[in-house]
């Protein structure tokens, strides 16, 4: 599967030196349905780019004040995420996983390096720069529920309060 990187705007204005370094260590999988692809309490050590199908957000931890910060609840889907999704960017570059994500359907994905990732961004300013300006979905969700969890509005459901 031959994957045009300038598509996505993270990799737009990368030298030609790097497109072809990404085209070269970069490695295409496939993922069944219900595979985990990001898993709690694990920093991955590649971020994927979903090319085909789709794949789930997951809430796995209760937003209850009783329950411990890593008891779990009842597993619900946030928000499904799809073609040109970043996964496992926003946990390498907090150095903090938080992101729970599952295949929807089978999905095809673009596997790059931790290592590709971070000399991207220590090097390329465009890549740099549209990762300190575009947040993640899964980023988005770990904030807002922290904060929930953290507030007097622990008992509200989180789906219903951030509507994403």
């Amino acid at each position: 599967m031959e994957v045009n990187f300038r598509n996505f705007k993270a990799f737009e204005n990368l030298s030609e030196s790097n497109i072809n370094r990404i085209k070269k260590e970069s490695q295409i999988k496939k993922y069944g349905l219900g595979s985990p692809i990001s898993v709690a309490d694990t920093i991955p050590n590649e971020i994927l780019i979903i090319l085909e199908g789709e794949a789930r957000l997951i809430n796995q931890y209760s937003l209850n004040a009783s329950f411990s910060e890593t008891e779990l609840a009842t597993p619900e889907t946030v928000a499904k995420v799809g073609t040109g999704t970043f996964v496992g960017l926003s946990s390498i570059l907090r150095a903090q996983s938080c992101e729970v994500i599952c295949a929807a359907t089978e999905i095809i994905v673009i596997a790059l390096s931790d290592s590709i990732i971070l000399d991207l961004y220590k090097k390329e300013d465009s890549f740099r720069n549209w990762c300190n300006s575009t947040i993640q979905i899964s980023e988005i969700y770990s904030i807002a529920f922290k904060l929930i969890r953290n507030s007097s509005l622990s008992n509200l459901s989180l789906k219903k309060v951030v509507p994403i």
